[in-house]
């Protein structure tokens, strides 16, 4: 540290000793294995609850692509004019009960009776093999401007295998709106259309027009796109059809049972806050700090259009009240690049919070490994995150409005 340099904070001081341990830990082990060997560790490591879980389904022969047996379930139930909603069942399938809305069992319907339960299945695993492709790559190969493989990787431990071998058409989703967000931008009208379509699967979804809030551009074109993509899902919301009622006493039925996934809703759970009227104002200090804190490093933080799209997928994600494992494949790629805002624009492998973020890493990985015995530790890690989306966009705010005192972290 120079004299130009500030004070550490002491929860820099708390967690940088993780961020040196892990450092001289890779050292030791790239020196005895290599670079390649180091990752192909790394990757069994961090990747355990990921490739144990779906391994573990495949050994015991459990059930397999649930998720998309539900929906094929109630696409057969649709042309035989059959309810979707309530205890249905379907010939020589185990299915979970129904939770989408009728539409996307209409959507199915079509394809069902034209391939037929095997030429459906078929198309669905073929596309959502390359949508775990999509998302491996984007969380893991995708080119950032820093050297962070090993950062990266620490994000799957954050995920379980065992709903992801459920299938989830929300790994169809992720991958969709990722691949437009790159490929047109998160301020396009394919994006827009896109994220519309997906919203009306589950309306949470509309907050990943985080998005294009982050993204470089006029406000005037982000408003438009936003309220461009939102029109439909939110015209849906309208409807009061017999399904339509009938699709929400099931969502309201679930989100009340044992499986509330991650994130805030957890959170309350465990903290005994249970009413909406006391989640409320802790959701809008909880949401608010994470937009306040993508706002200031979108606009501070010297991140280029890539960067934001990563930065506004983590956000959002975040943001979601039930976060499920297959929704936080690339949360990895948003977190270092709020690691990597610099006032300056000078970018580093990691930040002076990469530690409390591999420290996040580390408790979701213990969690996931552990189950019920560790599960609230789940929670702490999602709050550690947006504790450092908060911290950085603080350092990097202090950096752009008093340039003669370097940022924290702008120096080894």
């Amino acid at each position: 540290m120079t004299d130009a340099t500030p004070p550490q904070s002491l929860l820099g001081r708390t967690f940088a000793p993780v961020a040196h341990v892990f450092g001289g830990a890779l050292a030791a082990i790239e020196r005895r294995l290599g670079p390649m060997g180091t990752r192909v560790a790394l990757l069994l490591f961090w990747g355990a609850p990921l490739w144990t879980g779906v391994v573990g389904r495949l050994v015991k022969h459990s059930t397999v692509f649930q998720d998309y047996q539900e929906i094929a379930c109630a696409a057969e139930r649709r042309l035989h004019h059959l309810p979707l909603y309530g205890e249905t069942t379907c010939a020589g399938v185990v299915a979970a009960p129904y939770v989408y809305p009728p539409w996307v069992a209409d959507a199915f319907a079509g394809p069902m009776a034209l391939l037929g339960r095997g030429g459906l299945m078929a198309v669905y695993l073929a596309l959502f093999v390359a949508a775990v492709a999509a998302l491996i790559w984007f969380a893991l190969g995708y080119p950032l401007k820093t050297r962070t493989f090993n950062y990266r990787v620490a994000f799957l431990g954050f995920i379980a295998g065992g709903p992801v071998a459920f299938g989830n058409i929300s790994v169809l989703v992720h991958a969709s709106v990722y691949g437009a967000a790159l490929v047109a931008g998160a301020d396009s009208l394919l994006f827009a259309a896109v994220v519309s379509v997906v919203s009306l699967i589950k309306p949470l979804y509309l907050l990943l027009f985080t998005l294009t809030l982050f993204s470089p551009g006029s406000l005037r074109r982000k408003a438009l796109v936003i309220a461009a993509g939102a029109v439909l899902p939110l015209a849906s919301m309208l409807v009061t059809s017999p399904d339509i009622l009938a699709w929400r006493e099931t969502v309201v039925t679930m989100m009340s049972g044992p499986d509330r996934g991650g994130g805030f809703t957890n959170m309350m759970q465990i903290i005994g806050v249970t009413s909406l009227f006391g989640q409320a104002p802790l959701y809008a200090l909880y949401g608010g700090t994470l937009l306040v804190s993508g706002v200031a490093l979108a606009e501070f933080g010297q991140l280029d259009r890539e960067q934001r799209i990563w930065l506004g997928g983590a956000i959002g994600v975040l943001m979601f009240p039930r976060i499920m494992c297959y929704d936080v494949l690339t949360l990895g790629p948003g977190v270092i690049a709020a690691l990597a805002a610099r006032p300056t624009g000078l970018s580093r492998d990691a930040g002076r919070y990469g530690g409390l973020a591999l420290a996040c890493c580390g408790l979701c990985f213990l969690s996931t490994l552990l189950g019920g015995l560790a599960h609230a530790w789940r929670e702490l890690s999602y709050l550690g995150l947006v504790g450092v989306f908060a911290l950085c966009a603080w350092n990097t705010v202090r950096g752009r409005f008093a340039p003669g005192v370097p940022a924290e972290g702008s120096r080894a």
